[in-house]
């Protein structure tokens, strides 16, 4: 993991910049407040989430003090990121208990994790999983998997330089909507929330690539609307395939091999598919494997960055690798 320690002088700001590369599942962040108090912003290259997007990247922090702070952003944006602390606090913070005149000591730690997921036919019906940890080091790796239903749209964009609009509607008990693109050229895939009778971007995939994919927990019963369009150059054409993947009920746990998986392990887990679920026309039966390391989720809930009501993170949990596999 990369490590970074500093102090911030009262009323100043301290900025560190870390490059992200392409393909991370998540990025892992502890802070540890050792004196003082700060604020902390975690910026993405394309710099958007101070304004947009507090459900899916957090915004500039409450105030932090002695501590030790955890959160896990799925699939960070590739690029250079910015990691800033601010000791401002003394001129804003309603709470005195939270004020502190001193120079703030921290560090901080990130962690990338990312894993891959194959499947094959087993014995008797079952279902082979072969998982590799391409990231740093897993602690308490688990494989979930839930019953869902998939819904495939092949289109094209259009040549005016408009999306191309996918509208979805998302049933009651759904409790996941995951969308998988697939492109010849690289696009980018947005994500609206039309639930209302009007539509709210909610998420979004970017840069440009061949294959994107965004994730919503718990997402609401309604009109969805996917946007998919070329960049950068959005009047060019190009076909692309969109697997629209909905699980019907929550995950379980079926990993039967715990412990610690270091950077480059290899292992394989044996499941039962289960039932075949009931699906409406067009739709195809699956089963959605997640995995999911159980040690971030549970710090980053006992340590938790943000406890603002109204500047909750959604996508919880965060898988760092997924596959679909279908229902003979």
């Amino acid at each position: 993991p990369l490590r970074l320690a500093g102090r911030v002088p009262l009323m100043g700001v301290v900025t560190h910049h870390v490059d992200i590369p392409p393909d991370v599942a998540a990025l892992a962040i502890e802070l540890n407040v050792t004196r003082g108090a700060v604020r902390v912003m975690a910026l993405p290259s394309h710099t958007l989430t101070r304004n947009y997007f507090r459900n899916v990247y957090p915004a500039m922090t409450r105030t932090l003090v002695n501590g030790r702070y955890h959160l896990v952003l799925p699939r960070p944006t590739a690029g250079v990121w910015s990691i800033s602390l601010g000791n401002d606090r003394i001129r804003a913070e309603r709470d005195p208990a939270l004020v502190s005149a001193d120079e703030a000591e921290y560090t901080v730690s990130l962690r990338l994790l990312n894993a891959e997921l194959r499947l094959a036919e087993g014995r008797q019906g079952r279902v082979v999983t072969a998982a590799t940890n391409r990231g740093h080091r897993l602690r308490e790796p688990v494989l979930q998997r839930s019953p869902a239903v998939l819904r495939t749209h092949e289109s094209n964009t259009l040549a005016s330089g408009m999306p191309r609009l996918i509208p979805m509607d998302v049933p009651e008990g759904t409790t996941t909507l995951g969308l998988n693109l697939r492109s010849e050229r690289s696009t980018e895939l947005y994500l609206y929330d039309c639930t209302t009778g009007e539509c709210f971007v909610h998420d979004f995939a970017m840069p440009a690539a061949t294959e994107q994919q965004l994730v919503v927990r718990n997402p609401k019963v309604g009109r969805w609307v996917a946007a998919v369009n070329v960049a950068p150059f959005p009047a060019a054409l190009t076909t692309f395939v969109l697997e629209e993947v909905m699980a019907t009920a929550e995950p379980q746990q079926v990993s039967s091999k715990t412990g610690e998986r270091p950077s480059g392990t290899r292992w394989s887990e044996t499941v039962d598919p289960g039932v075949r679920p009931s699906h409406p026309p067009g739709t195809t039966p699956v089963l959605w494997l997640e995995l999911i390391d159980l040690a971030s989720e549970r710090e980053e809930a006992e340590f938790p960055w943000e406890q603002r009501p109204e500047w909750k993170l959604l996508d919880r949990p965060v898988a760092l690798g997924s596959a679909v596999y279908r229902f003979p």
